[in-house]
C-alpha cells in the first residue's frame, strides 16, 4: 500500500464506522473537521508577505464567527484559534457534507522579530488581517564603510 492510499483507506473506515455508530444508535463519532479529501489541511489559509517594516498575514476565514477569533504572538510565533459553527441539520439530511466546523488553532513561525505592542488585526469579509511591525533588531539596518 502507498502513502496516499493509507489515507483514502483510513477515511473509508471512518466512513463505515460511521455509518455502523448510527445502525446501533451511537453518540454520533467526530468527523475530520477541516479535512475534506484525502488529507488534512490546514485552517484557516494564509499569505504572508514581508516589507522592511512589517509583516502582512491575510488569514481566510469565511463563516467564522469574529467573537471567537483570538490572535496570540510568542516570540517569533503566531497563534490564531476560533471557531467556525457548522449548519444545526440533523446528518441524515445530507446529501453531502464538505465544509469543515469546529474548533480552530493554528500556529505559524514567522521569519523576523515582531514588536508586539504595536500588532493590529481587523477582521473583513471573511479575512482576518495582521499587520505584525518588525522589531527594531529585525529590521534591515545600513552600516557604513569607512574609506581610508
Amino acid at each position: 500500500m502507498n502513502f496516499w492510499n493509507l489515507f483514502k483507506e483510513m477515511e473509508s473506515m471512518q466512513s463505515q464506522l460511521t455509518d455502523l455508530a448510527k445502525e446501533f444508535n451511537f453518540e454520533k463519532l467526530p468527523k475530520m473537521a477541516f479535512a475534506p479529501g484525502a488529507t488534512g489541511r490546514h485552517f484557516p489559509l494564509m499569505n504572508i508577505r514581508d516589507d522592511e517594516n512589517a509583516l502582512c498575514v491575510e488569514a481566510l476565514a469565511p463563516g467564522v464567527d469574529p467573537s471567537t477569533l483570538k490572535v496570540t504572538m510568542q516570540k517569533e510565533a503566531l497563534t490564531i484559534a476560533g471557531e467556525k459553527r457548522g449548519v444545526n441539520v440533523a446528518d441524515e439530511n445530507y446529501h453531502r457534507c464538505e465544509r469543515g466546523s469546529g474548533k480552530f488553532t493554528r500556529t505559524i513561525d514567522l521569519p523576523a522579530e515582531i514588536d508586539s505592542d504595536k500588532v493590529k488585526a481587523e477582521y473583513k469579509n471573511g479575512i482576518l488581517l495582521l499587520t505584525l511591525p518588525k522589531a527594531e533588531a529585525a529590521k534591515a539596518h545600513m552600516i557604513d564603510i569607512k574609506l581610508d
